[in-house]
C-alpha cells in the first residue's frame, strides 16, 4: 500500500513534469521558433523568472520521491510496478541532466539579452534551446507513459 501511495505521489509529480513537455509538442515550440528574437528573449526572461523555482521544487521533488521508492522497496526490483518506476526515474533524471546543460545556462544568458549585436549568437541559442526543449519534452512523457504503464497493466492481469 505505501508503496501504491509513493508510486502516486510520483506520478502527480511527474503529471506536472510532463505537462510542459506536452506543451511545447503541441505547438508551442512552433510558435517559438517563429516570433521574433526580441519577443523569444523577452518571453524567456519573464517565463523562466516566474517558473524556475516552482520547476525546480517540482523536479527535486520528484526525483526524491522516486529515489527514495526505488531505496524503499528494492527488494522488489523484479517487478513491473518497480522496473516501471526505475525507467521513469532514469527518464527524470536525463531531463533534469539535460535541462542543466543545455535549457537552463541558456536561459541565463537570455537574462543578458542583447548584450552584444551579434544576433546569429542569439539566434544559434534560441534553435538550441528549442531542440532541448523537444528533447527533454520526449524525455518526460516517455517517462510519464513507462510509469502509467507500471500502474495500468498490472490491472489488466487481474482481469
Amino acid at each position: 500500500m505505501f508503496f501504491t501511495s509513493l508510486r502516486t505521489l510520483y506520478l502527480l509529480f511527474y503529471l506536472v513534469v510532463a505537462s510542459q513537455g506536452l506543451f511545447y509538442f503541441v505547438g508551442v515550440h512552433k510558435a517559438l521558433a517563429s516570433i521574433s528574437l526580441d519577443a523569444f528573449a523577452e518571453q524567456r526572461k519573464a517565463v523562466d523568472l516566474a517558473v524556475a523555482g516552482p520547476l525546480k521544487f517540482i523536479y527535486i521533488g520528484g526525483l526524491l520521491i522516486g529515489s527514495f521508492a526505488l531505496l524503499l522497496f528494492r527488494k522488489h526490483y523484479c517487478t513491473l510496478e518497480y522496473i516501471t518506476l526505475a525507467i521513469a526515474f532514469l527518464f527524470m533524471s536525463a531531463d533534469v541532466i539535460v535541462a542543466s546543460k543545455g535549457n537552463i545556462p541558456i536561459n541565463q544568458a537570455f537574462h543578458y539579452y542583447p548584450s552584444s549585436n551579434d544576433l546569429t549568437t542569439w539566434n544559434e541559442l534560441r534553435e538550441q534551446w528549442l531542440r532541448f526543449i523537444l528533447i527533454r519534452g520526449g524525455l518526460s512523457v516517455t517517462g510519464l507513459l513507462t510509469l502509467l504503464a507500471g500502474f495500468i497493466i498490472p490491472k489488466f492481469s487481474e482481469l
